[in-house]
This record gives structure tokens, sequence and C-alpha cells, in this order.
């Protein structure tokens, strides 16, 4: 694998004939207690944004230090947005377990590339982790889309990877792509949900978007992450929430009136509390 350290910290990945990325670059950062590792949470920006910054970012920090995560923040640039670095099979999501492996060797963290991914991805960025959610699904604990819209795959690999797509409020036609995309997981019985944020557009205030996927993330390592083994546990959907679009009710699975295919599927009974207030 052809590659560099731009410094002790950062990995590029070069690209290869057919590769749909020019760029492929990787940060980490590690809480000081790094050899009890949960996962790595893996963190994009916008459609070629540079997403390195995001290992910096202490909201991010925190949350990785009390839940035990690497942080690995990512920049990816492509040229031809048809074959873009959001279609993970293409070359880019090989790229990040690459890069995985590599800082992981640097820093002594052999167990790194055994860890489960936690994928945030915005805009582009979450088209990445939805496509790499759906290609490698036995690597991924939960991912979170946020104002991607995901892709609809015709064979979705992700199905019973838990995932949450969120919308802004005035993204008109990325609300239809995601109720669609939501609605093809659910009906194969998948653990999805989307939530809109009210009185927001594609590039609107991201803070409680970003809280609502850190109280989703929290979840997901509680309970699809074996705290030993660190290898995944599949959650079975009965044994979450839903929540209905139409009036924001939510129930357990059990005792759900409505159709409960045609429902969000939320993790816990706390986290849906916070999906509804998220969207009110």
């Amino acid at each position: 694998m052809d590659g560099m350290f731009i410094d002790n910290w950062t990995y590029e990945v070069f690209a290869k004939e057919g590769d749909n990325f020019e760029t492929a670059q990787f940060r980490l950062w590690t809480p000081e207690n790094d050899d009890k590792l949960n996962g790595i949470l893996v963190l994009l920006d916008h459609y070629n944004g540079n997403g390195l910054y995001l290992a910096e970012d202490l909201d991010w920090r925190k949350f990785a230090t009390n839940f035990k995560l690497a942080i690995i923040s990512v920049y990816f640039y492509s040229t031809d947005s048809q074959t873009g670095y959001f279609i993970a099979n293409q070359g880019s999501g090989q790229a990040l377990q690459d890069a995985v492996v590599q800082l992981g060797q640097r820093h002594n963290l052999s167990q790194l590339s055994t860890l489960p991914f936690l994928l945030r991805g915005y805009s582009g960025g979450g088209m990445f982790s939805y496509t790499f959610s759906a290609y490698y699904p036995e690597l991924v604990a939960g991912i979170a889309d946020v104002r991607g819209g995901g892709l609809l795959l015709e064979m979705a690999r992700n199905v019973y990877v838990p995932g949450l797509i969120l919308v802004g409020e005035y993204e008109t036609a990325r609300i239809e792509h995601t109720r669609t995309v939501i609605n093809s997981l659910r009906d194969a019985g998948g653990t999805w949900g989307y939530a809109i944020q009210p009185k927001q557009n594609h590039y609107g205030n991201l803070k409680p978007a970003d809280d609502l996927v850190r109280s989703f993330f929290e979840k997901v390592i509680e309970q699809r992450v074996d705290s030993d083994t660190k290898k995944l546990i599949e959650i079975s959907q009965e044994n979450g929430w839903l929540g209905n679009h139409q009036n924001l009710e939510i129930h357990s699975f059990e005792t759900y009136p409505e159709i409960k295919m045609e429902a969000s599927w939320l993790i816990d009974e706390v986290f849906a509390i916070k999906w509804q207030e998220f969207q009110k």
C-alpha cells in the first residue's frame, strides 16, 4: 500500500488507478487511556471538505474520552462528483481501513484495526458513512448521516446496522429521498430512523444535530459493542422504540399502535425522547 505520514498523527493514502479520490488524509486522536478503546469514531465534513480539524473539536474529544473511542478525522477530495469518494467500495473505504492500520502501527495501538467504526458524516461525508456501512457492515457499530441523504442501494447490506439520518426542515428534496431510504430499510426490518431539524437548511446550525448523534452513539456503544471482546452484538428491532413522523409520538416497539414499518426505529426510550425533543 502506498502512502506517507504528513505528521506523526496524520496519514495520507495515495490513490491507485481506478480509485474514486485524489486525496485521502486521515488524522488520529486518542484519549490518554488508549489501551482500552471501545471503537473508532470516524468524522467527515461536507463533500470535498477538509474534515481533519474535527479531530481537534472539543465536544467530540470529550465524547470520545467519556466512551473510550479513538477519533479519526477525514479529508477526502474527488474531482468527479459522479464517481466521488462517497461510494465507499470504489477505493475510499479501503483507504480508511488502510490508514487505520498504518496509524495503529505508528502509535503501537495493535488493537486499533480490530475495533468497530462509528461513522458520523455531514453532507457528502454522510453519504460516505452510509455507503461504508452498506459495503462493510461487519465493521460498523453504527452510523449517523447528517444532511447527506444517504443512497438507496439495490442490496443494502446495512439493514441491521443501527443508523440515523438527519435532515433540515427546508431540505425538501432531501427529506423525500431520506424517507424513501428509511422506508426501504424499515420494510426489511432494519434498525434505522430519521429526524428533521426544524427551521434549518442544508448549511444551518449543526450543533443540535451532533448533540443528537452523540446521544445515539452513546446507546450504540452500550448495546452493540461487547465490553470485553469489542465484537459487534446484533440488536433486535423488537427491543427498540418507534417514532411516528406525523405526530412525533413514541412507543415501545411492542406497543406501537400504527404500522411499525412506517415509523423510525429508535434504539431505546431515552434516545426516543431526545429524538422527539429534537424535532419540536
